[in-house]
């Protein structure tokens, strides 16, 4: 079957290519911002003024565009398209964003103007990942391969994505409040951004020095690793 076949392919070429877990970056960022369309709809929520109600979720839409917008143009700034490490660094610290953002919605009384902020800042976060996530892999990996990786990268972010927004409307449907389930988001975004730290700093995936090297570019690391 080709499909199976095209599925080994490339699950054999990520074992062997040094980079393979960046294939769940994106899918990592999802898990931790997964849940916000849920909890939007609960901090908009008005009793019993569905116009205010629909004014304020309007305003946290708008505030995700703001972040949306923003995170991926400030962390420009910080990046070296030759240096893939810095990249990676600038997905693992969108993480940190977005675990301050959810621990800002933990606390029992906020504010909507700080429920607004934090949801631009938590969108900043998310938007860094979803665009450096795959630029990540489009440095690194084979032409040959990229379609492939891509799909697998989608395929694991929509699935986390699911997974998160799922248990977060289970969580609220038994009664747990919002503030209780955005400190369980935030525990999440946190053991993340611990998790791909020490993968960073310990010089796995993109930190590898192979690719840092200005003599290596994309075509002078593929090919080892298709061996």
């Amino acid at each position: 079957n080709n499909v199976f076949r095209m599925v080994r392919e490339v699950v054999s070429y990520l074992s062997k290519s040094g980079f393979g877990m960046l294939v769940l970056m994106k899918a990592s960022g999802s898990l931790a911002w997964g849940s916000a369309d849920v909890l939007n709809v609960e901090f908009a929520h008005v009793e019993g003024d569905e116009a205010a109600t629909s004014k304020r979720l309007g305003l946290l839409f708008s505030f995700i565009g703001i972040g949306c917008l923003c995170g991926p143009i400030i962390s420009n700034f910080f990046i070296q398209a030759e240096r893939p490490t810095t990249i990676q660094l600038a997905c693992v610290g969108s993480l940190a964003f977005i675990m301050l953002a959810w621990i800002g919605f933990s606390h029992d009384t906020i504010p909507f103007t700080l429920v607004c902020l934090l949801t631009s800042l938590r969108a900043s976060g998310s938007s860094t990942i979803w665009v450096n996530g795959s630029l990540l892999l489009q440095n690194l990996s084979s032409s040959q391969m990229l379609g492939r990786i891509l799909a697998m990268e989608f395929a694991c972010c929509m699935m986390f994505d699911a997974i998160a927004a799922t248990v977060a409307g289970r969580l609220l449907d038994q009664g747990y409040p919002k503030h209780t389930v955005s400190a369980g988001a935030a525990a999440v975004a946190g053991t993340l951004f611990v998790l791909w730290s020490l993968y960073h700093i310990y010089g796995n995936g993109a930190a590898r020095k192979q690719f840092n090297s200005p003599v290596l570019h994309k075509s002078g690391i593929e090919e080892p690793f298709l061996a």
